[in-house]
């Protein structure tokens, strides 16, 4: 069962040290937390329920959109500025081939 976990190790401990650092803690409780809930919902609910693996194609994308509203919500500063800079950076996203 522990072969099963390894591959988090380095996922889990980069995890914890930003929740470490006093800039980023909130950010990456709330992101990482969604993103565990998205992830299950979206993913890994309907793969064991199907055993079809494509439903990672549908759940990568709205792990970038909670980045995103995530990102905006808790970023400091003007808000226009922090919106158009959060386009920018999701109109830029590499889109994966098919």
């Amino acid at each position: 069962m522990m072969n099963y976990f390894r591959p988090l190790y380095p996922f889990l401990l980069g995890w914890a040290l930003i929740l470490n650092t006093t800039s980023f803690a909130n950010l990456s409780l709330v992101n990482g937390l969604g993103q565990l809930i998205l992830f299950s919902a979206v993913v890994c609910i309907p793969i064991w329920r199907t055993g079809r693996m494509s439903y990672v194609d549908i759940g990568w994308p709205w792990g970038l959109v909670l980045l995103g509203i995530v990102s905006f919500f808790l970023s400091d500063g003007y808000w226009l500025r922090s919106l158009v800079v959060l386009s920018l950076i999701h109109i830029s996203e590499p889109t994966r081939p098919y």
